[in-house]
């Protein structure tokens, strides 16, 4: 079964190629963190100073500090310290607003040959700033909403109807217990009959039981897989003690009454990994997939996992991770790698449904740009397979 599926991706996936593709790798996002953050810190102070060796000293520390909170938030159990880990990884929002006006300050400056005075300098620095402030808050503002995008999918096997509430990425670490209480309240005024989460319900070891006990509070049983950041035994160790959630790790559960079989799979960093836990768990439950609503959840939205699942006859995929590229342009980098960046998307062949949420929260710095938090309602009518179809809030 194997055999069939993209064989050219998995020799890309192979251990000697990223073995040795990756120091490249590190080089190229090194370079490219350092140009989105270095670039534009060392200009700004080098504007207002007036000299550039200076900047740069001062800038190093400034350029890095985003991504130290980072691996600080993710690793450290103290607590105290979590709103300044935070706060540090909102720079790089500041920063990444303030890429725009240096740039074009600087080719201006070529083109032109106009020599500015320093009055001019500091002027402009202080431009580059105020546009930075605003375009970071603007992306604040847009992660602070939260959408519903309603769904109706129709399948022979169910039963009866089906709700189904999918969330994803929340980021409670990232984002704060009262974002995930704000999300947790919206799905229970959907009145689903099961919540799915796929994945990034947390993303540090300083996130307490406390933190995520309003998913107690969803108002359908909640089932849960891991994904990226939450996997391994502390996600696990935290979401299996709340009352009413359920977290799959590569094993399937059999819903008697609306006839579902729920396949919830771990994360997968290679697809080839994440096809090959598909085919298992899949081919394992033969017999309930063809007689069940089938709905498979993993964390990552690989093509060839999703085509594989649907070969076997899965009805409906469901995945996270992306954030729908979260910020643009990011998320044209985000498409080359998923396809699948975000929204409803449909296998004729097979008639296999895969649906990518765009997260409910944010990864790093609290920022969107055409991208939304978004909680999904898929409605699964009994009848034929038709077209499916979205409502729109």
């Amino acid at each position: 079964k194997m055999n069939n599926v993209d064989v050219p991706v998995q020799l890309l996936r192979s251990a000697w190629t990223l073995y040795l593709a990756a120091p490249l790798l590190f080089a190229g996002f090194a370079a490219g963190y350092l140009g989105l953050t270095l670039y534009p810190c060392w200009r700004v102070l080098a504007l207002l100073s007036g000299d550039p060796l200076f900047a740069l000293v001062c800038a190093t520390p400034l350029a890095l500090l985003p991504v130290l909170s980072r691996m600080w938030l993710g690793a450290s159990r103290w607590r105290p310290l979590l709103p300044a880990a935070v706060c540090g990884m909102q720079l790089l929002g500041l920063l990444v607003g303030m890429l725009g006006p240096s740039a074009v300050y600087d080719l201006t400056a070529v083109v032109t040959r106009v020599e500015v005075s320093r009055a001019g300098e500091y002027a402009s620095g202080a431009a580059i700033i105020a546009v930075g402030i605003a375009f970071y808050a603007a992306c604040f503002v847009n992660a602070k909403q939260l959408v519903v995008r309603r769904f109706t999918l129709y399948s022979p096997k169910v039963r009866q109807p089906l709700r189904i509430c999918h969330i994803s990425d929340v980021h409670v670490g990232s984002r704060s217990a009262q974002h995930l209480e704000r999300v947790v309240k919206v799905v229970a005024s959907l009145q689903p009959d099961l919540v799915v989460l796929s994945g990034d319900v947390l993303d540090s070891n300083s996130v307490r039981l406390s933190d995520l006990m309003p998913l107690q509070d969803a108002g359908a049983p909640v089932y849960a897989t891991l994904g990226n950041h939450d996997g391994g035994d502390f996600g696990d160790a935290l979401l299996g003690k709340i009352p009413g959630v359920t977290v799959l790790r590569d094993r399937a559960l059999p819903l008697d009454g609306p006839n579902v079989l729920l396949i919830g799979l771990d994360d997968r960093r290679f697809a080839e990994d994440a096809v090959r836990a598909v085919d298992k768990q899949v081919s394992a439950n033969g017999a309930g997939v063809r007689e069940r609503y089938t709905v498979v959840v993993q964390h990552r939205p690989f093509a060839t996992a999703w085509h594989c699942a649907t070969a076997h006859g899965v009805d409906l995929f469901l995945s996270g991770h992306t954030h729908g590229g979260q910020v643009f342009p990011l998320s044209l980098l985000v498409r080359c790698v998923f396809p699948y960046i975000g929204g409803l998307y449909t296998d004729e062949s097979h008639h296999g449904v895969l649906y990518v949420s765009p997260g409910c929260g944010t990864a790093g710095p609290i920022m969107r740009l055409g991208s939304r938090n978004t909680i999904a309602v898929l409605d699964v009518q009994p009848g034929a397979r038709g077209e499916h179809t979205q409502t729109r809030p």
